[in-house]
């Protein structure tokens, strides 16, 4: 009796096959187990679906794929109807994901032999507990017990402790150079950081704590000059994504242009469908379909004449749909994907100004900063979101209330009304990353047929984010103010996420000209006549002296009364260096003299001489040694 009245509770949109599948799999695992229907556990369960995955038995209407659980509405149905405890899992996926791993954990998945440094790489992450977030301290522990000591221990299988012999030392340094599959390391600055770190800390700590720590404090084998040039690679990556900002800004409006068309297209297409019958033609924008009998799912499809592909449009418009959102939630927010996903219909408020004006606001919640921060929405975004809200609450039904699963935080969320959630079959859940970029490289693929710029230059969620930024500043906005749009602590994390294009230079700087002559008296900016451009050009001729150059601006006289050697302005030649070695001859012959006849003025003067003359002698050699003409 109690199965029956559990199973009557499977919902009727979720078909008639999915619907004896639940059946079925209840009934395969009470058969297997050999148990009652009151004595089917939530581990019973997940034990029966991993082990049909496992031997890929997944009922019929998914087999075949390896990624399928069985029970998937079994479970739904249980845990809804209150058969399984409260505090289970709302869904099988959910219940099958790993939770947080604990410090020794993360640790113990790499083979330390040494358990004494096992040990202290435990502490020493469980001391940095406090101080990152979970996923920084999963990437910490894989750098320290991977990276760093499960490869010093291949490399010298005796080492007892931190303080690493060169050889050692240089054999691990080589190897950062590749990744485990082969492929070069593009970056390995935050793996040498990581572990200078750690020696660091130890010393530091060991001040404090030294019955703990005193024991491992070791010199550390990354010298600070290993770290010189992280500033000139980090301005090169920035460089790189500068160019990949450049490239994929042009081709933005041909993607948007794609989902707005391709969603328009299939939402008329669907409205006309269902107001015709079978075997009837449809024609929307030129083309010409068939609208084919119904096949007793509750489809709606359709055959394009020319072709004879055959379209379920309900799935296809609900994909048309979900492309367009997206792209245009990306563009006009320019939000992290982690914090579009997150967005709920609790993120949208309005905010009404003392002249009664309403504005419609987007909160987005705390990530990477742990700061919340609003966003004032665009009429654009505004309709979009309007749009997801709309489709949330078709037939009068609130927004879903799901659980999402955070990847980097391993934790389940609380069920929230997500905007980004769709049905998957007879289950609801948020979009992942991995399903958003899935989204963006198939319409980028699509749009490579006819562009091929489009095969190069795939997009991702971080790029909107990017040139998000780029047109924020480029037009006007003042950076500080983008920041605050973007969430960013610190002002050179936005520039670096500006690309600066030529055109925008010059635009800009001849903006800024114009602004400044129209300040100053337009007879400044009278053409030159013929005699002033003489006397200019001879100024420069002027500044020729036996040394090399003077370098005082134009209209200005010479201050020193042509002692060109006492001067800051006389660049001196390399090639006049033996010159100025003739001249320190000289001058010290000349205080020799004054020496001998008590010319003590003559000899405070001639010192002062010497003084500047060997100063500019050593900026001359510098300078020689510079360019080379020193070998010459």
């Amino acid at each position: 009796t109690g199965q029956s009245t559990t199973l009557d509770n499977i919902p009727v949109e979720a078909g008639q096959l999915i619907r004896l599948g639940a059946v079925f799999d209840v009934a395969c695992a009470l058969t297997v187990f050999g148990i009652r229907f009151n004595e089917l556990t939530p581990e019973a369960l997940l034990h029966y679906a991993w082990e049909c995955r496992r031997y890929d038995v997944t009922y019929a209407h998914r087999r075949g794929r390896q990624n399928t659980f069985g029970a998937l509405l079994a479970w739904k149905v249980l845990y809804t109807t209150g058969h399984f405890p409260p505090s289970t899992p709302p869904s099988i996926r959910s219940a099958s994901l790993r939770g947080r791993l604990t410090v020794q954990e993360m640790v113990d998945r790499h083979t330390i032999a040494n358990r004494a440094v096992r040990d202290l790489l435990v502490d020493y992450l469980e001391r940095r507990v406090g101080d990152i977030d979970y996923g920084t301290l999963e990437k910490l522990a894989t750098l320290l017990a991977g990276t760093f000591w499960a490869k010093i221990e291949e490399i010298a299988p005796g080492q007892m402790n931190l303080r690493l012999e060169q050889e050692a030392y240089q054999k691990w340094r080589a190897s950062l150079q590749l990744r485990r599959d082969g492929r070069p390391r593009i970056q390995v600055d935050n793996i040498l950081l990581s572990v200078r770190s750690l020696y660091l800390d130890i010393h530091t700590w060991a001040a404090a704590e030294p019955e703990r720590w005193a024991a491992w404090v070791a010199p550390c084998p990354i010298l600070a000059t290993e770290l010189v040039g992280s500033g000139r690679r980090q301005r090169r990556a920035r460089e790189r994504s500068a160019a990949r900002t450049r490239v994929r800004q042009p081709l933005l409006p041909l993607l948007v242009a794609d989902v707005q068309d391709r969603h328009a297209h299939l939402h008329h297409l669907l409205s006309r469908a269902l107001d015709t019958a079978a075997d009837q033609l449809v024609t929307v924008d030129g083309r010409v379909y068939r609208r084919l009998a119904g096949d007793g799912n509750s489809r709606v499809r359709v055959q394009v004449v020319t072709t004879g592909e055959v379209v379920d449009l309900l799935r296809a418009e609900e994909t048309a749909f979900w492309e367009w959102a997206l792209v245009e939630t990306l563009r006009h927010t320019g939000i992290r994907i982690e914090e579009l996903l997150e967005l709920t219909q609790l993120s949208i408020r309005r905010y009404q100004r003392p002249n009664g004006e309403l504005i419609a606001l987007l909160v987005i919640a705390p990530s990477k900063t742990d700061r919340e921060r609003v966003i004032p929405m665009s009429a654009d975004l505004f309709h979009v979101l309007a749009a997801v809200v709309r489709r949330h609450t078709r037939e009068g039904r609130e927004v879903p209330q799901v659980t999402r699963y955070d990847n980097d935080e391993k934790m389940h969320s609380p069920p929230m009304p997500f905007l980004f959630q769709r049905q998957v079959g007879h289950t609801r859940s948020v979009f992942t990353h991995k399903a958003v970029t899935k989204v963006l490289a198939r319409r980028c693929a699509h749009l490579a047929e006819r562009h091929p710029s489009f095969a190069e230059a795939r997009f991702t969620p971080h790029d909107f984010r990017r040139i998000f930024a780029t047109d924020l500043v480029n037009s006007g906005l003042p950076i500080h103010i983008g920041a605050a749009l973007l969430g960013h602590l610190n002002l050179e994390t936005t520039r670096g996420y500006v690309a600066v294009f030529e055109e925008d230079l010059v635009r800009h700087y001849q903006a800024f000209l114009d602004r400044r002559r129209s300040l100053r008296p337009s007879e400044e900016y009278r053409p030159a006549t013929d005699a002033e451009w003489q006397e200019f050009q001879q100024h420069f001729d002027k500044r020729k002296v036996e040394l090399g150059s003077c370098g005082r601006p134009y209209g200005t006289p010479c201050v020193h009364e042509h002692a060109c050697v006492r001067c800051p302005m006389l660049h001196v030649s390399p090639t006049m260096i033996h010159r100025l070695d003739e001249l320190e001859a000289d001058l010290i012959a000349r205080r020799g003299r004054a020496h001998q006849e008590g010319w003590r003025g003559e000899i405070e003067g001639l010192d002062h001489t010497l003084s500047h003359l060997r100063g500019k002698r050593d900026q001359a050699r510098r300078l020689a040694c510079a360019t080379g003409l020193a070998t010459l």
